[in-house]
Parts: C-alpha cells; sequence; structure tokens
C-alpha cells in the first residue's frame, strides 16, 4: 500500500514554487474533494480513469501523455455519463500561464508585456511613451489552450481539452487540433456551437469545423475583413427588417 502524507508548509512550498522544483499541484478543499470523491466512487468513474491513465502510482507522468489522456479516455468517460448538455456549447480561449523567472521550468519562455499581460513585440515597446514603458516588463510564461463546455444558462464549466505550450507558440493550430482529436473520440454532433475570439480567425479551419465536423462558429471579424464589408452592404437594404 502506498502512503502518502500531507504537511502544511507555505514557506516551504511558495521557496520550491519559487525553484521550479515540484511534481504536480493540485487545490486542496475537504469538503468539497471528499463529495467529489463520494460521486466519482458511486458512479464508478474512478476505477474507469484508473484503468486508462498513463502510468499509475508514479509522479512523474510524461505531460505531453498525460494531457493526450485527459483529451480522450477522460473525455469519453464524460460521454458515457452523458455530461454533455443537448445544445453542445463549448468556448476555445488561450491564456498565458506566468511562473517564476527560473529556467526549471521546461519550455518556458521569456515575453515582453504590456501593464495588462497582454504581449508586445518589441517594434510595438519602442513605439510607446517612456511613461507606458515603465510598466512593461519581460515574464517567463507558458500558453494554455483549452476548450471549455457550458449551457446556456451557465450552470456548470468543466475542460474537455488542455494543452501547455511555450508562451511563444500561435494558439490558432492547437485550438483546431484539439476540436479534431475531441470530434474524433465522442464522434459528430456533441459539440455543436463553438465559441471563440479573433485570435482564432483561420479561414480553412473555420470551413472544416463547419463542412465536415457540423460545428457552427461565433467568432468576432475585423472592419477591413471582406466578410465584414458584404454583412454591412446587406444590413442596409431596405428590406432587412431589425427586431430584438
Amino acid at each position: 500500500m502506498d502512503l502518502v502524507i500531507f504537511e502544511e508548509n507555505k514557506p516551504l512550498i511558495l521557496q520550491d514554487l519559487g525553484n521550479g522544483e515540484f511534481d504536480y499541484i493540485e487545490s486542496a478543499s475537504e469538503v468539497y474533494e471528499a463529495d467529489f470523491f463520494r460521486f466519482i466512487k458511486a458512479k464508478a468513474i474512478l476505477d474507469n480513469l484508473a484503468r486508462t491513465y498513463p502510468t499509475p502510482r508514479k509522479k512523474d507522468t510524461d505531460a505531453d501523455v498525460l494531457m493526450r489522456w485527459f483529451c480522450t479516455e477522460v473525455v469519453r468517460i464524460f460521454r458515457s455519463t452523458r455530461a454533455f448538455d443537448r445544445e453542445g456549447i463549448f468556448i476555445g480561449d488561450a491564456s498565458y500561464l506566468f511562473v517564476p523567472d527560473n529556467p526549471n521550468y521546461e519550455n518556458s519562455v521569456k515575453l515582453f508585456f504590456d501593464q495588462h499581460n497582454h504581449p508586445i513585440s518589441s517594434k510595438q515597446y519602442e513605439d510607446m511613451p517612456d511613461a507606458q514603458k515603465a510598466h512593461c516588463q519581460r515574464r517567463r510564461c507558458y500558453k494554455m489552450v483549452t476548450l471549455l463546455h457550458t449551457n446556456r444558462n451557465q450552470d456548470f464549466y468543466f475542460f474537455v481539452a488542455v494543452k501547455v505550450v511555450p508562451g511563444n507558440d500561435h494558439e490558432c493550430p492547437i485550438l483546431y487540433e484539439l476540436v479534431k482529436q475531441f470530434v474524433q473520440t465522442v464522434g459528430k454532433g456533441v459539440m455543436k456551437r463553438l465559441i471563440l475570439d479573433r485570435g482564432f480567425l483561420d479561414g480553412q479551419a473555420l470551413s472544416i469545423c463547419k463542412k465536415e465536423y457540423g460545428i457552427v462558429i461565433l467568432i468576432p471579424i475585423r472592419r477591413n475583413m471582406d466578410i465584414y464589408e458584404d454583412a454591412m452592404a446587406l444590413l442596409r437594404l431596405p428590406e432587412v427588417d431589425w427586431v430584438r
């Protein structure tokens, strides 16, 4: 039998985080976690997860293997327990994960960010006034690309896909690869609407989602795009009737 003992030692934890010395991180809440594990044990979900986990009883699971397991085997269990809402609303997103400036964080990179934690190029930095430059800083980071499932009433949110990559990797091809993997795992018709921001504008990828996967994409468009001009011209036609 394996025995794991937890001890509260906040200074040690903060020191190890700063040095990049940790195996994994999780948040703990005794009440909520107890309820959660009672639920998944009653449904035999934990047993199914254990059977498919890539390296049981090991803390050094390969990161790519672990993420692939979550995006496939875990999602299959979601499907078998009817966890997906019939309306099929999903949200794709990418965000930066900032870590201490320590090279022990493998594959992390250092990028320039403004005061709102938005990445900026060297050219953008040079064009800034000095007062604005003072708020910019170079930070070590990863990028996390995710697929999130919810419903119209926002009663729940849960991740169905995640990929953590170096901070300078472009999120667009990663997101659409996650969408492809999700459809291949659970089949067509589960993901029906996918909400994205403009960073994921890719005509060919959007076309594949619609034509091959049957997914309707909701995404803002830029004012300098032809499709925007076409839409505005159609809305100016006299037969268009605006309703709320």
